[in-house]
């Protein structure tokens, strides 16, 4: 059987098991091992090219949901700021900075269920 390092970095990586997520999650694998392969894969197929991807967060809290994982969920002491829905011209301002700034891709979330028409 192959040590964990080896299955995950080698040239034909294969799917580890629970245990050996574990020993990366519990410092087994040092972290910086980890770090260090991914930036060698990262250079192999990419080498010194980044493209920036920017997240805008359009709308902050005020969910309706209560999923426990959530810092936006409606029971949460978080201390989220929250606001509403950001103006459609907010976020064209948000996009054309983005872009400014060299972004390769705008990307919006928000908090809540899925958009309706009371929404969008």
């Amino acid at each position: 059987m192959l040590k964990t390092s080896e299955k995950i970095f080698s040239e034909t990586p294969s799917i580890i098991t629970k245990e050996e997520g574990l020993k990366i999650l519990n410092g087994v694998i040092p972290l910086t091992t980890c770090l260090d392969k991914a930036f060698q894969e990262r250079n192999r197929y990419f080498e010194n090219i980044v493209r920036i991807h920017i997240l805008d967060n359009i709308k902050n809290g005020y969910c309706p949901e209560d999923c426990g994982y959530c810092a936006q969920r409606k029971n949460a002491n978080s201390g989220v700021q929250e606001y509403p829905m950001k103006s459609e011209q907010e976020i064209y301002e948000d996009a054309v900075q983005a872009k400014k700034n060299g972004a390769y891709r705008f990307c919006m979330v928000t908090s809540g269920t899925g958009p309706n028409r009371l929404t969008t």
